[in-house]
Formats: structure tokens, C-alpha cells, sequence
């Protein structure tokens, strides 16, 4: 073994050749891969790793590495990664030229309410938005018919039952849908059912009969009430809870009717008759539907009488 020197620490000894046991001398060479050609920057010595690799990291302190890097050790300090063809300056300017592209290819929202000129999805967005903004009520609660968003039933919808919150024949715990009608006074009435669900009707107890005598016309007679002709007599008054009339002529002379207003003199007994004749000796009238609910007045050109039922 030829020694040719020490290295510069003095450490070292630096062999130049080794001299075999045959007496062959084996000369000093740089390592090289399977063809022959040497380990170095372009050529890169292949390593096997038998235990563990230490991954350097940002602060200067080695990182152990036994395997895949968990999650506990990426959490615990951050790990320097080298990326091969990092960003550039005309990377990131293709970037930013492909986002404003896309974003000009989106449109614009337009002009705030109510001029809505967007352009694009943008455009068709904020119109969207600013229609529905506009029908939906601003509070929740119950609105007027101008306030809320109409709402249509489908055409083939099904039979809509409306019914209380309650199940039938027990009192509803929420007031159920009522069905209203308006009495002869005006006024709003609920219409109201028994146990069986039947509507109940009021019916007048009793029928009121009378005898109507009827004197002979006078034309020109101030006698009545309020200086009308007394000859034209008022048979019944006014009844809006009318729902029966029978007016019967038992006497020996014709008598007109007239329904609602008092006829004037200038109608009565003429040759053409104007009212309602009933033949003497029993021609009359019988009402129980579309019964009128006006007063009926009458008039005869002799004295007569009516018998008048009423319910």
C-alpha cells in the first residue's frame, strides 16, 4: 500500500494504491454505476435507506421520518417541500388573465331596483333575485290579497276536505273554517249543524190566518193613513221571514193584487186589469217557494173579503 499524504485536517490518511496478497497493485478508483460511467451531478449514486430519513424543516431542527409523514407530524411544524417548476411571474399572469375571462364571461348584475339592465348569468341572477324579492312579503304573518304571493290549486286537484283540528263529533282545539250567511237584517250569521251534521234551518212555528175584508173602490179616497185611499186595502205588511202565503177570494166581486208598492188610483178597476186578479168565490193564490216577502195590497170594484194565511 502506497500512502501519498494526509488530508488537510491531518485526520486522514490518503491511499494512492493498495498492493494485493498476489503482489498486484489495486489502483485508487471513482465509484461508477453499471456501465461503468462515474457517480455525480448528472449521475446520481443510488442509496438504501435501512432505518430512517431526517426531513429538515423550515425552523433548522430535523424532523425524524420513520414512514409516511402523519398527520400528528405534518400539525407539529411545518415541512419543507420543494416543487419542481414553481410559480412565475407569467404563470401567475395566465392565472389572473383565465379569472378575470371567466369572470367577464359571467356577465353583470345591472342597475339596483327597480332598473334591472344585467348582462349574462349574472345579468339573469340578479333579475331572478330582485322578481322574487319583490312578490315575497317582507314579514311573515297573514297579508292582504295585494301583499301576498298568489298561489294557484292544481287542475286536477283532489277534493279539499276543510274541517277543524279535532276529530268528528269532539270540540275542535282550533277554531275550524266557519260557513257564514247573511239574516234578513243584514247582519253575518254562522250557518250551524246538529250532532249529525245536518244544517240546522229555522222553521216559523205557527201560521197567522186572517179575514181581509175589501171594500169598493173609490177612486180619489183619502181616507187611509196618511191621506191614502182607504178602498186599497194593505192585505199583509212586509215579512222578510215570509216562506208561506196563501191569499184566498171568498167573496162575490173580483179582487186585484198588487205586490210591493201601493198602486196608485190611476190603476185600479180599470177595464185592462193591472193587478193580480182573483175570481170570486174562491180564485186565489198559493205561495211556498220564491214566496214574495213585500206587502200585498187589493182592491175591488164591490165589496169582497180575502182569507189570508201567512207562515
Amino acid at each position: 500500500m502506497a500512502v501519498t499524504g494526509k488530508d488537510a485536517a491531518l485526520n486522514n490518511v490518503v491511499v494512492d494504491t493498495i498492493t494485493l496478497p498476489n503482489g498486484r497493485e489495486l489502483a485508487k478508483s471513482a465509484p461508477s454505476d453499471a456501465t461503468g460511467a462515474p457517480f455525480g451531478a448528472g449521475n446520481p449514486m443510488p442509496v438504501a435507506i435501512t432505518s430512517e430519513v431526517e426531513v429538515k424543516n423550515d425552523a433548522g431542527n430535523p424532523l425524524a421520518v420513520t414512514g409516511p409523514v402523519t398527520d400528528a407530524q405534518l400539525r407539529a411544524a411545518p415541512v419543507q417541500v420543494s416543487v419542481v417548476g414553481g410559480a412565475t411571474a407569467v404563470g401567475q399572469a395566465a392565472q389572473v388573465a383565465s379569472l378575470q375571462n371567466i369572470e367577464a364571461g359571467l356577465g353583470a348584475d345591472g342597475a339596483t331596483p327597480p332598473a334591472i339592465a344585467g348582462t349574462g348569468v349574472r345579468g339573469w341572477l340578479r333579475a331572478l333575485y330582485e322578481a322574487l324579492i319583490a312578490r315575497l312579503p317582507a314579514t311573515l304573518g297573514q297579508k292582504t290579497a295585494a301583499a301576498s304571493l298568489p298561489v294557484v290549486l292544481a287542475s286536477d286537484q283532489s277534493a279539499v276536505t276543510v274541517a277543524g283540528q279535532a276529530a268528528v263529533g269532539s270540540a275542535p282545539v282550533n277554531p275550524p273554517l266557519s260557513v257564514s250567511g247573511v239574516d234578513p237584517a243584514g247582519n253575518k250569521q254562522h250557518l250551524a249543524v246538529d250532532t249529525s251534521g245536518r244544517m240546522r234551518v229555522a222553521v216559523q212555528a205557527a201560521f197567522t190566518g186572517a179575514y181581509v175584508p175589501i171594500p169598493a173602490f173609490a177612486a180619489g179616497n183619502t181616507a187611509g193613513a196618511g191621506g191614502a185611499n182607504a178602498t186599497v186595502v194593505q192585505v199583509v205588511a212586509a215579512n222578510a221571514n215570509r216562506h208561506f202565503l196563501e191569499i184566498v177570494n171568498n167573496g162575490t166581486a173580483d179582487v186585484e193584487l198588487w205586490f210591493g208598492a201601493r198602486p196608485a188610483d190611476a190603476g185600479v178597476n180599470q177595464a185592462i186589469k193591472q193587478g193580480v186578479v182573483l175570481a170570486a168565490g174562491g180564485g186565489g193564490r198559493f205561495f211556498d217557494a220564491r214566496v214574495p216577502t213585500g206587502a200585498v195590497f187589493a182592491a175591488a170594484s164591490a165589496a169582497s173579503g180575502l182569507s189570508v194565511l201567512e207562515g
